[in-house]
């Protein structure tokens, strides 16, 4: 992902009760995201686990509760 696309999608393949998730919380996990949703000129999807990432990470929290808030979340079971 390191040119702009119509449609970007970003795959999280964290999940767990303890809400670990690894490097997808430190700066180079923060910049990976970053370029996930600057690289998309239309669409982004953002599919994992959130009750994990939320746990994980407050910066995934602010992301949910933002893309929630705005009424993109779709919940897929």
């Amino acid at each position: 992902m390191s040119k702009e696309e119509d449609f970007n999608r970003a795959s999280f393949t964290r999940s767990n009760d303890q809400g670990r998730i690894g490097f997808l919380g430190n700066k180079n996990g923060k910049r990976r995201l970053n370029v996930a949703l600057t690289r998309a000129k239309g669409y982004c999807a953002l599919v994992g686990d959130w009750t994990t990432l939320t746990k994980g990470s407050e910066m995934y929290k602010r992301l949910y509760d933002y893309v929630d808030k705005n009424g993109v979340v779709k919940e897929v079971i």
